[in-house]
């Protein structure tokens, strides 16, 4: 029905109320034509705003549909991540001062159900807290205590304060060539080159260290190559210092105590001792043929969830092989 029509009906039935209302005494034929006058007016202009209001309102939807249509055309066309799909996923927490945005994680809520994180979110954690991540390309990514990064996209994160570790190839994953992950920080932006590193940033300045491979470091003061056994320290006023850090160097330490789980109970003690070697910065060296025989041979079961130290710790109790570290080493006899 037209709005026409809707608005001769109205004034049929206020026509036909006026014409069977009960006698009354009757007001004069033009009293009652300026009373008739009054009441369709205020009904048209009644109509006529909900016609507005209509009218405004498919406007509003056809401008917001088009609006919307537009930034995401112009989002795809300039590559911004869409907010759907992850970048990382938590593999494993120790404490409970963990926050994705506003939301506490803890290691139960994180064995309960598996969490992903978007670009835009922010992950905290607090003075006794760990986080391991998986990255979404390949790669382990470690978040150590009173550490806050922000997730930018499949490929970049923001460092606004305190230490982070990545691992381009952790154990049980093949090289990735492709991977790309940067790090944004107040001082540059840091790229890997097929590495293990580590950063650490306050408000005066940023450290570098890799422990394997090479990453590029580029800022307004500072272009330069990081690689393998180096420190590099940025300062505000752009000064830098450069030392040698060892690959087995005690402040690596709470990087391998995040080690994302493995589950070993398929593998041997061989895979077990490599893997300890690869987070701890260590070569593992077998005294003689037979004793990398039985490493070979002996099943890791009853390994799970151990971290690299404690497992080097529990291989000689179960297999009566020792492994002894020192200068870089595991020295398994």
């Amino acid at each position: 029905m037209s709005n026409k029509d809707i608005d001769d009906k109205h004034e049929d039935m206020l026509s036909e109320l006026f014409e069977h209302a009960s006698p009354r005494p009757q007001p004069s034929s033009d009293a009652r034509a300026r009373t008739f006058a009054a009441l369709h007016g205020e009904w048209q202009a009644l109509s006529a705003r909900r016609r507005n209001r209509q009218r405004i309102m498919q406007w509003s939807v056809a401008a917001t549909v088009m609006i919307a249509a537009v930034l995401g055309f112009r989002s795809m066309d300039s590559g911004a991540p869409t907010t759907t799909i992850p970048v990382a996923q938590i593999n494993r927490i120790s404490g409970d001062e963990v926050f994705i945005n506003d939301r506490r994680i803890d290691s139960a809520a994180q064995a309960a159900a598996t969490i992903r994180v978007l670009p835009g979110d922010t992950l905290r954690a607090g003075p006794d807290s760990l986080v391991a991540l998986g990255w979404s390309g390949g790669g382990s990514l470690r978040v150590a205590p009173n550490t806050t990064i922000r997730f930018q996209s499949s490929e970049a994160i923001r460092l606004r304060a305190g230490s982070l570790y990545f691992d381009s190839r952790p154990f049980g994953q093949a090289a990735r060539p492709d991977l790309t992950f940067t790090v944004d920080t107040r001082f540059g932006r840091i790229s890997h080159i097929g590495t293990q590193f580590m950063l650490r940033q306050d408000a005066t300045q940023l450290s570098v260290s890799v422990r394997e491979g090479e990453v590029q470091l580029a800022g307004p003061n500072v272009d330069v190559a990081v690689r393998s056994g180096d420190e590099k320290i940025l300062h505000a006023n752009g000064d830098f210092d450069q030392r040698a850090i060892d690959a087995d160097d005690p402040r690596w330490r709470w990087a391998s105590d995040i080690a994302p789980e493995v589950e070993f109970s398929r593998l041997k003690i061989d895979d077990i001792l490599q893997w300890a070697g690869r987070e701890t910065g260590r070569t593992v060296i077998y005294r003689t043929s037979a004793v990398r025989a039985v490493a070979e041979r002996e099943s890791a079961f009853g390994l799970d969830g151990q971290s690299p130290e404690h497992a080097l710790q529990l291989i000689p109790g179960m297999t009566g092989l020792s492994a002894t570290t020192g200068n870089g080493r595991i020295v398994v006899e």
